[in-house]
């Protein structure tokens, strides 16, 4: 079979045929009652994109992929389904992503979970600029390892003093703005979540958690 499919032999259970008059088997040849068990993947994961550039500035695309998620035809089956969105005007920049996602752990039983994240940046000056960041997880299935739901906002100021002039990944897809090449970002991130999961110092779990973070950024 293709390789796509990853086939693999999971079980022989080899029953040697019947010996036949004056004549020597070969070896390694199978009889009635022998158990050939192999696994592979119908489908491999295939992504399917739908994009639609409604006017300059304004991109709206739909994702799809669904396949089994572990190593057997019937590996827990799942599916992504996914929406995102962007959009400028000016010199503010906006996108926004929702993923809704399904898995089946066992006949009957489908574990769900939800995801959205929201995006902007606005460019105050020549070379200052301020970003904020927004995400959500339903996870209480815990197929995804959170068992609750999580919220975090993140928010804070960049100085770029270089952007990016050359080839296809100099520019923030579907808009007009640079990326910059060698910036600072301060920032301060709100995490809460409606179950204790946040490890603090002293190993506790909490709802929130806070910090505050300065990162040099650097584009290759």
């Amino acid at each position: 079979m293709p390789t796509t499919t990853q086939t693999r032999l999971d079980r022989l259970d080899l029953v040697p045929p019947p010996p036949l008059p004056d004549s020597v088997a070969p070896p390694h040849t199978a009889g009635a009652g022998t158990i050939i068990v192999t696994s592979f993947r119908l489908l491999p994961f295939l992504p399917l994109r739908a994009q639609w550039i409604a006017r300059p500035g304004l991109t709206i695309g739909v994702t799809g992929v669904a396949g089994p998620e572990r190593d057997s035809s019937s590996g827990h089956p799942r599916a992504l389904l996914s929406n995102d969105v962007t959009l400028q005007v000016g010199r503010v920049i906006l996108g926004t992503e929702v993923n809704l996602g399904r898995e089946r752990d066992t006949p009957g039983t489908d574990f769900t979970w939800t995801g959205a994240a929201a995006t902007g940046f606005a460019r105050l000056g020549r070379r200052w600029g301020l970003t904020a960041r927004f995400d959500y997880l339903d996870d209480r299935d815990g197929v995804l390892g959170a068992g609750t739901i999580l919220q975090s906002l993140t928010a804070g100021p960049i100085w770029f003093f270089r952007s990016g002039q050359e080839g296809i990944f100099s520019n923030i897809e579907h808009t007009t703005f640079h990326l910059l090449q060698v910036g600072i970002r301060a920032a301060i991130r709100l995490d809460r979540a409606h179950a204790p999961f946040f490890v603090d110092a002293n190993g506790a779990r909490q709802r929130t958690d806070t910090r505050a973070v300065l990162e040099l950024v650097y584009l290759f």
